[in-house]
This record gives structure tokens, sequence and C-alpha cells, in this order.
């Protein structure tokens, strides 16, 4: 559905929240979030340039809920590829999550975007909905992580290792480059996580 009449069911309203979702998404892996504009967003989703502003506060408030969708996708498929893994074997859990990450280059690079850029321009509303849908998320993997933490620490360790994985160097451009260059490293990414885990272990 595209077009320049306002939505009016909430079918209609929740459609394009979507297609801003899926144009911004496509925006973000062609130009990088930095050239990116919510005019190009509107145009990418073949809305009107004023729409964006009725879905989303902000271009930050924009991208911090195409961040929380990335989220629980790739806590979905962490918690996949751990089922598949060495489930008590450090190494393998490290590999697993890594790679489920180094597979979804838009997460990192919204990751990396997350503290600096997102939250704080997003809006308080933006910011409160995002705190729920991080902590709701994060819950059956940082359960699944409980065996590399200090008592009841599942969280935080989940939590560390996407700080970790946010200060991994994926770059925020849009070209075919930086997706190759954030899968190669992976094998890098493992083994911060393995080493993040083990020290968990020993807290």
């Amino acid at each position: 559905m595209t077009g320049f009449g306002r939505a009016r069911g909430a079918g209609e309203k929740l459609a394009r929240r979507r297609q801003l979702l899926e144009a911004a998404a496509s925006c973000l892996d062609a130009r990088g979030y930095a050239a990116t504009t919510m005019a190009q967003v509107a145009e990418t989703a073949g809305l009107a340039k004023g729409t964006t502003y009725l879905y989303f506060g902000s271009k930050e408030a924009l991208f911090l809920e195409l961040l929380s969708e990335a989220l629980e996708e790739w806590c979905v498929a962490a918690l996949r590829a751990l089922e598949s893994s060495l489930a008590e074997e450090v190494d393998g859990v490290a590999a697993a999550l890594a790679r489920a990450l180094a597979e979804r280059p838009r997460f990192a690079r919204l990751l990396a975007l997350r503290l600096p850029v997102l939250e704080p321009g997003a809006g308080e509303g933006a910011r409160a909905e995002f705190g729920r849908r991080w902590r709701e998320a994060l819950a059956p993997l940082a359960d699944r992580l409980e065996p590399f933490a200090s008592p009841g620490g599942g969280r935080r360790t989940a939590e560390r290792l996407l700080a970790l994985s946010a200060g991994t160097p994926f770059e925020d451009a849009g070209d075919e480059r930086a997706v190759s260059a954030s899968i190669v490293r992976s094998d890098e990414l493992a083994r911060g996580f393995a080493a993040l885990l083990r020290g968990g272990r020993r807290a």
C-alpha cells in the first residue's frame, strides 16, 4: 500500500508504520544512518514527506524502533543457535552468539548508534518503550547465560555482550565492503565473547 492519503483504520496505520520501518531499513543498508533523511525514508516508502512524523517523532525514534526489532530478531536467532551449539562449552556458546550477530550487520550498525545517537534524540516516550522491549527481548537469553554469570547475573552478562558488540568496528556505511568486514570479524567477536563469559564464571 502506497499513497499520500491519511491512514484511517488501525490496520492501515499499522501497515503505514511497517512501510516506514522497512523503508528505513532499506535506506540504512543503502546509505548508512548519517546520510539518511526522513524525507528519503518517506520517498522510499512511497508516502508523503510529513507522514513519517505522524508515526515517529524523530529520525532517532524511527531507527530506535528498528533497533528494537533487530534486537528481538537477534535474541531469537541466538537462542536457536545455542540449542545446536555445545550447550556448556564457552567457546561454542561464544561462537554461536557472535555468528548470529555477524549475520545481522544492520543490527550491529544500529547497536553502535544506540547510546551516542538514537536514545538521546528519540524522546522520552520512545526511550521508555525501547527500554521495555529491550528487557523483554533479553530475558530468555539472560536465563540461558546464567551458567556463565555470577548468581542472578545473566542479564548483565547479556548486556555486556551487546556492549562489546557495539564497540566492535562494524562501519556505519552502506556498501558491501562494510558488510563483508563485519562478517569477517565474527571470529574476533567470538574471542571477545568467550573471554567475557569466562570472566563472568569467575566473578
